[in-house]
């Protein structure tokens, strides 16, 4: 029998046999509570809704993350706006050993909607693995039920950042849940081909999501994917992004982030079915240097990678003109709730219940 069967029917089995004190690492069950202040206000869903994500993924600079979410989120709070998070699985693991308070306020800050993003080296994410060569674990050869098994695995369990291969500490998803108290909202889960998104789908409904999200596609209010609810989202406004060649979107392209929300949001206005939400998204690196993390070491789709290597910073003045426009965005919302509401995943699920 191939190792990595041997190695998966053990993992397998240890998911259905052991039970650690903190929770089980297969089935992602809390052993914590939340508080219930932890609860935000009530918010009102308007016509057109405005959303804002913040994808937390920069290992390689990783200080200038914890700083920048730190001053993402105190802008909110001042503002008394919802804010959807979305961690990887190192920024979890790495936030829980060297910024913990960081990673509770993100937890508990009750206007904050936690969520997952998959992204390289798991080797079932979109645009990573393929089956035309780009396939180093092997994925696109299985069938449907060890493609399921496989990703379930990698969703509860570490992963290596050189040779992409899970570890034997508690990772993933499954972790991240035990670590929330409750699923975390929304999986960014995109996978390529139809039986892969399918399996990945499947495991993410397993264990407990809300939502997924697709980018490139309108989702509005009822639509699904693989028997999951999609995001509400129907449009995708890249902050970060000065092309409009990319989606055809030529709001952004404006320098001054007020006319950046109130174009978005007068798209959104006009759409045929209520609520539109516009989803304003960034990234903590997009703050902090010329590209990500994750795209300059898994640039090359085979292992072994150097998870030591990063991407340039940033300018102090492109770091400036970035921050003012994004707050500038912020602001703005903050000063329209009357005409547009502001939401985050939470209130979408219990709009949705």
């Amino acid at each position: 029998m191939n190792s990595r069967w041997v190695s998966s029917f053990l993992f397998l089995a240890a998911c259905s046999s052991t039970t650690p004190p903190a929770g089980d690492a297969a089935s992602g069950e809390s052993s914590v509570t939340p508080d219930a202040s932890t609860e935000p206000t009530p918010v009102t869903f308007t016509d057109t809704v405005s959303m804002f994500h913040l994808n937390v993924q920069e290992y390689g600079w990783l200080s200038d993350s914890a700083d920048l979410v730190t001053k993402v989120m105190d802008l909110f709070d001042s503002l008394n706006l919802r804010l959807d998070i979305y961690l990887t699985t190192w920024m979890v693991d790495e936030y829980e050993t060297k910024y913990p308070k960081l990673l509770t306020r993100i937890l508990t800050t009750p206007n904050v909607s936690v969520s997952y993003h998959t992204r390289p080296p798991k080797p079932y994410r979109a645009n990573f693995t393929d089956k035309d060569g780009h396939d180093w674990y092997g994925l696109w050869n299985m069938d449907a039920q060890k493609q399921y098994d496989e990703v379930k695995l990698f969703e509860s369990f570490g992963v290596d950042l050189t040779t992409g291969q899970r570890t034997t500490a508690e990772g993933g998803f499954v972790k991240l849940k035990r670590l929330y108290g409750r699923a975390p909202y929304v999986a960014g889960d995109e996978a390529d081909g139809q039986q892969m998104q399918t399996s990945v789908d499947k495991v993410f409904k397993d264990l407990g999501v809300s939502f997924v999200i697709g980018h490139g596609s309108e989702a509005n209010e009822g639509d699904m994917r693989n028997g999951i609810p999609m995001k509400p989202e129907v449009i995708d406004a890249k902050v970060f992004n000065r092309d409009s060649s990319l989606d055809g979107d030529t709001c952004i392209l404006s320098e001054n982030g007020k006319d950046v929300y109130d174009c978005e949001m007068a798209r959104c206005a006009s759409a045929q079915k209520k609520p539109c939400t516009v989803a304003f998204k960034m990234h903590d690196n997009d703050f902090i240097a010329d590209d990500s993390w994750w795209l300059t070491v898994y640039a090359k789709k085979t292992p072994p990678w150097k998870p030591s290597t990063t991407s340039p910073k940033l300018s102090t003045e492109a770091k400036a003109t970035m921050w003012n426009r994004y707050e500038q965005i912020v602001r703005r919302a903050a000063e329209s709730q009357a005409t547009y509401g502001n939401v985050g995943a939470r209130d979408w699920a219990k709009r949705l219940k």
